[in-house]
């Protein structure tokens, strides 16, 4: 379900049905690579907006080719383990806490452009 308001962004919740298929693509990319910005991920993440559920896909294509929002709010996300405080001291963090949330933002990024 897509909602908007008069400023020109949107918000879209990422359907129940999808979350999970959406996190097991999520967690097998974190095991192969280990960090979102892996040069090989990064050359891999735009043509994996198929593991995106299409309406969350195609409100991203707005934004990208129509600019049609000024921002999109993609709520009720794949990820749910808390990561802890940001940004944590490197010395109490694991290296690898934040890496499934990092994917999945990728993710999301790289249909509307290359992350650099």
């Amino acid at each position: 379900m897509a909602s908007f308001n008069t400023s020109g962004c949107a918000e879209i919740e990422v359907p129940i049905s999808s979350v999970s298929r959406l996190r097991a693509g999520i967690d097998e990319l974190a095991a192969a690579y280990c960090r979102a910005d892996h040069p090989e991920l990064l050359r891999l993440l735009p043509s994996l907006g198929h593991l995106l559920p299409p309406l969350v896909l195609e409100r991203l294509r707005e934004v990208r080719y129509e600019e049609k929002y000024a921002a999109l709010w993609v709520r009720s996300g794949p990820i749910a383990d808390d990561p802890g405080a940001t940004p944590a001291p490197t010395t109490t963090r694991h290296p690898g806490a934040t890496c499934r949330y990092d994917i999945w933002l990728a993710l999301l990024v790289a249909q509307l452009g290359d992350p650099i």
